[in-house]
């Protein structure tokens, strides 16, 4: 279903049928696709078989589910998110398998196979602050900043949606999002104005460069799967050092251990 699903999200057929005031046959989408009646009726009955798409006699209409997860108006919209999967970890994978197999680890990190083609970034970070913010308000809730802060790094941090809104809530603070160049590169156009001014960005490796001395609060998020137990040790005594006195490192990742995960290509199904 992954693929199907990309590519209904690349032709915005699901915007297409949204826009629509009356469901569309096959015919009426394809004109409005500028693609064959007959790749589009068999593209939509997969998409009915997923739940994406229901039919009836009059045409192909969105489901609920669909209109909650998928569309670029909503706020809950996951569709950057498996963009991110199908254009990028996907084809990561296939091409680093038979190296990892052969020689215990791919040739290269999925983020120096981004910096071959910089657009490449651009589709990872919109896929990472899509999945971001569904947690951000139950995950800026959990975190306490301690009285008299004022200056927090967030190590990783990417597209700053964490760190922005920890600024937002904390009208004395402010934050360093680092990152590799690519990830950093869109944060500015992201970060709202009324907190623009307390938002920069730091461009740099978290393992080698410097990430700069003096927060009060460093996050670690979804960063330590990443790692094996050396570097993460390594990486906490760099971010430790970073700190004031006194400050504190908060940590948040969605898989305990490795990053290892049972998705694959199919990973767009709703089941």
């Amino acid at each position: 279903m992954g693929p199907a699903l990309s590519l209904a999200l690349e032709l915005d057929l699901f915007e297409s049928l949204a826009d629509a005031e009356a469901p569309l046959t096959a015919a009426a989408l394809a004109d409005r696709l500028d693609a064959h009646p007959d790749g589009i009726a068999t593209l939509c009955n997969f998409l009915v078989v997923g739940g994406y798409l229901a039919s009836k006699a009059d045409g192909y209409r969105l489901t609920g589910m669909t209109e909650t997860w998928l569309l670029a108006a909503s706020e809950t919209n996951m569709g950057p998110w498996f963009a991110f999967w199908n254009e990028l970890v996907f084809p990561f994978w296939e091409g680093e398998l038979e190296t990892a197999v052969r020689e215990g680890e791919p040739s290269q990190s999925i983020y120096e196979w981004f910096d071959e083609q910089p657009g490449r970034w651009t589709v990872a970070q919109a896929g990472f602050r899509a999945a971001a913010s569904l947690l951000v308000d139950d995950v800026v809730d959990a975190v306490t900043v301690p009285g008299g802060s004022t200056r927090l790094i967030d190590v990783g941090g990417g597209h700053g949606l964490y760190a922005t809104e920890l600024c937002r809530r904390h009208p004395n603070l402010s934050a360093t999002v680092f990152d590799l160049p690519g990830a950093v590169e869109a944060v500015d156009d992201e970060v709202p104005d009324a907190v623009a001014d307390r938002i920069s960005t730091r461009a740099g490796d978290y393992r080698a460069d410097d990430l700069g001395d003096g927060y009060d609060v460093a996050l670690l998020f979804n960063v330590v799967h990443a790692h094996d137990s050396g570097e993460n040790t390594a990486l906490f005594e760099r971010v430790a050092d970073s700190l004031a006195p006194g400050g504190r490192i908060i940590v948040l990742d969605q898989w305990e251990g490795s990053g290892r995960t049972p998705v694959s290509p199919v990973s767009g199904s709703s089941r």
